[in-house]
């Protein structure tokens, strides 16, 4: 086993309940290693990382399920490695749990079977909600840890946007104040070729974060522009803006998170417009935050 740290690969670190750090190899062994500055707590931090007589800078990131489990990689390329590793790792620790959320619902679906008191009935009924939130969190990472399967399919642009819009407004929660979406399609006209369940989750994502920039919700624009063989979509808000901060700490996974929510959106968004050729960017002012989407006419099946 190589007990040092290779050039462009993602390895992971464990901490100990004594404070000692050690480096994940083969079949769990742990190698002894020292870490300058120390680990952080959360998010992630560039550091010295010496094991086995080798040192080298890397770049180190928090697991957010895990405590005390980092993945770790060297600067170059570091965004890309750690974000394969998290995904990787998140897509792992969701489905154990999904498996577990699924035996606990079956006992209690059969509990409620067994005619139980009212007060017990309560309980149980408050489990299955818990557990129907639980597993559309769960939901959010799968999406996050799974390699994109993209399928391209013939859509009539303007229709399917359309038609996203009007999904989004019917789920949108009843008891929130209303949204309102304005649809500017004079340019996007004509068919394009693109798998309708990646775009529906960029654009559901896209139209959540506009919509909850504000509150009460602003109103949003959805519009865009036919470029060549791309297309350019634009999602935009009239929110407060974000500072520059704020726009950087929202390329990494789970750093920005509103309450309930994943904090994993726009890293899906990236990962979904990634697999389809695409370019995705935010860019934001007192104005508002503008998302722009950039796309393949014709994308090529992943």
């Amino acid at each position: 086993m190589d007990r040092t740290v290779p050039p462009g690969l993602v390895h992971f670190l464990l901490r100990d309940e004594q404070g000692a750090t050690f480096l994940l190899g083969v079949g769990g062994a742990r190698v002894p290693c020292t870490v300058a500055p120390s680990l952080p707590e959360a998010g992630e931090a560039e550091v010295t990382l010496t094991a086995s007589g080798s040192t080298r800078p890397v770049v180190v990131a928090a697991c957010p399920s895990v405590p005390n489990l980092y993945a770790a990689c060297e600067t170059t390329a570091a965004e890309d490695h750690l974000n394969t590793a998290l995904a990787t790792l998140v897509n792992q620790i969701a489905h154990d749990i999904r498996n577990y959320a699924f035996g606990i619902g079956l006992q209690t679906e059969m509990g409620l079977r067994q005619s139980p008191t009212p007060e017990t009935r309560r309980h149980l009924e408050a489990v299955l909600r818990q557990l129907d939130n639980l597993k559309r969190y769960l939901e959010k990472l799968l999406l996050f840890g799974r390699p994109a399967r993209i399928t391209p399919q013939l859509l009539t642009l303007d229709t399917f946007l359309r038609e996203e819009i009007q999904r989004f407004q019917f789920a949108w929660d009843p008891s929130s104040p209303p949204v309102t979406i304005c649809l500017d399609t004079y340019e996007l006209v004509g068919t394009v070729r693109w798998d309708p369940r990646a775009v529906s989750t960029i654009v559901a994502a896209l139209l959540d974060n506009a919509a909850r920039s504000a509150t009460p919700p602003k109103p949003v624009t959805l519009g865009g522009r036919r470029e060549n063989r791309t297309v350019v979509l634009e999602i935009r808000d009239e929110g407060p803006g974000m500072s520059e901060e704020t726009l950087a700490q929202l390329a990494i996974p789970m750093k920005v998170r509103r309450p309930g929510a994943a904090g994993l959106g726009l890293a899906i968004v990236r990962k979904l417009v990634r697999a389809m050729g695409g370019e995705f960017s935010l860019r934001s002012g007192p104005e508002g935050t503008t998302a722009t989407v950039v796309l393949p006419a014709e994308v090529t099946p992943v």
